[in-house]
């Protein structure tokens, strides 16, 4: 018989016991945990083959040509007078020969003030553009002010108050500021009219007539208006002008550039002339009051340097797609020209436009991205690519079994490419909605996937 174990051994037993059996079921837990693990990684990922198209662009610094006059007149002014300028017309109008550009008033004050009193009065005469559209666009009556037009407008109001205030906090050009002031008045405007009362009350326009009338009424000593004939008559010979269409544009517009880019010297330019033109100072145009510029055709020019090889793949006569990001506005353009340096190795591509959008500022040294050609294809993940006797492949899924594809790679973009489709006679080329392997293990062609 034996003897009974002593409590102290006993206890000790019951430690080394609990201790072991702890041990069995985390190595357990463990166990089956692994298991899951393996289970639920998938062995095998795919993807499916879709069509893709991706742009090949080139990006420069485009500088801008068009058939520009600088249009100015002598001081009018006898000793101690100075002149104001009105603008009857918004920036960029299209106007006829026959067209008044601007009214000129005679003043006696110092310097300081006229500057003073003539941005009032180009803030009036913007404002008063901007109102006349407004009446246009909303007709002057209480059946035009409805709870719908009224939220479009508060909508276009909040828009375009954020976007002058995020230019200006990014330090845009002036250009773009007075653009951004533009179309924040137009809608200010839209909304005075269909918030005025009834008929009776004046409009917003007649308010701000009245307004600038009263603000010349005592420093204005004379006026004259001058149509667009009379200042290319004195000022270049423009006799017989009386078919001319064409944009004009005010002061604060003109960059003392209009002489110097011309799409006429397009014509015969080579990439001395190109550097030279690039290195001209501008023109302060001291002469005279300065009034504005008449755009002569809605043709326009661009130059834009690229690389000398990729000049050589692109056909004079065709059309291209370039977008102005500063503009965001994209144009199809035509390849007039193509000036080579093969000294240095330099391209410089000369293309021309036929339309002018609204919104297009035209400033004359501007970041353009041209589209050189576009790629189009089947798009799958690169994680797809293999190398199979130094050849790149894919492999595909299909019957329940691994299948190699040969591929030509087009382009390789972040994380994808897209490969050429096959003709009809490339029996291993990949097919639309094929499903390709993109990770997995111990990969060759047959091999069958349970």
């Amino acid at each position: 018989m034996n003897a009974p174990l002593s409590p102290r051994r006993e206890a000790w037993q019951r430690l080394v016991g609990g201790i072991f059996f702890r041990i069995f079921i985390l190595l357990l837990i463990l166990y089956t945990v692994y298991h899951c693990v393996i289970a639920a990684t998938p062995r095998m990922t795919t993807a499916v083959v879709n069509l893709g198209e991706e742009s090949i662009v080139t990006e420069g610094t485009a500088t801008i040509f068009r058939d520009e006059t600088v249009l100015s007149t002598p001081m009018l002014r006898t000793d101690g007078q100075e002149v104001l300028i009105s603008y009857p017309l918004e920036n960029g109008a299209k106007v006829s020969a026959n067209s008044t550009l601007v009214t000129l008033y005679t003043t006696t004050l110092d310097a300081q003030s006229l500057a003073l009193l003539q941005t009032q009065l180009h803030t009036l005469d913007r404002a008063i553009v901007a109102s006349a559209r407004a009446e246009r666009q909303y007709p002057y009556t209480t059946a035009a002010l409805t709870t719908a037009s009224l939220g479009r407008v508060h909508d276009d109001i909040r828009s375009h108050i954020l976007s002058l205030t995020r230019a200006a906090s990014e330090g845009a050009m002036y250009t773009e500021l007075v653009s951004l002031q533009s179309e924040l008045a137009l809608s200010l405007n839209v909304y005075a009219t269909l918030t005025a009362a009834n008929t009776g009350k004046v409009t917003p326009t007649e308010a701000l007539e009245a307004q600038r009338s009263a603000l010349l009424a005592t420093v204005a000593r004379s006026a004259r208006t001058l149509t667009l004939q009379e200042l290319m008559t004195g000022e270049n010979g423009g006799e017989g002008m009386t078919s001319f269409s064409g944009y004009f544009y005010h002061a604060d517009a003109v960059d003392g550039f209009e002489r110097v880019f011309s799409r006429e010297s397009l014509v015969t330019m080579n990439i001395v002339d190109y550097d030279a033109m690039l290195a001209t100072p501008r023109n302060e145009y001291a002469a005279g009051v300065l009034l504005g510029k008449a755009v002569g055709s809605y043709t326009w020019s661009i130059t834009l340097p690229v690389a000398f090889d990729l000049a050589d793949t692109l056909t004079i006569g065709d059309t291209y797609s370039v977008r102005f990001p500063e503009e965001d506005v994209t144009l199809t353009m035509t390849l007039d020209r193509v000036i080579r340096s093969v000294g240095d190795g330099r391209a410089v591509l000369v293309l021309s436009a036929d339309v002018m959008p609204t919104t297009f500022r035209f400033t004359r040294h501007q970041t353009a991205q041209l589209v050189t050609r576009t790629v189009q294809g089947y798009r799958i993940p690169d994680t797809a690519l293999q190398t199979v006797e130094g050849e790149e492949c894919v492999y595909v899924l299909q019957d329940g079994s691994v299948q190699l594809r040969e591929i030509t790679v087009l382009l390789r973009g972040n994380g994808y490419v897209i490969v050429a489709i096959p003709g009809e006679d490339e029996a291993r080329g990949l097919s639309l909605h094929d499903v390709v392997i993109t990770s997995g293990e111990n990969l060759y062609d047959g091999k069958y996937i349970d």
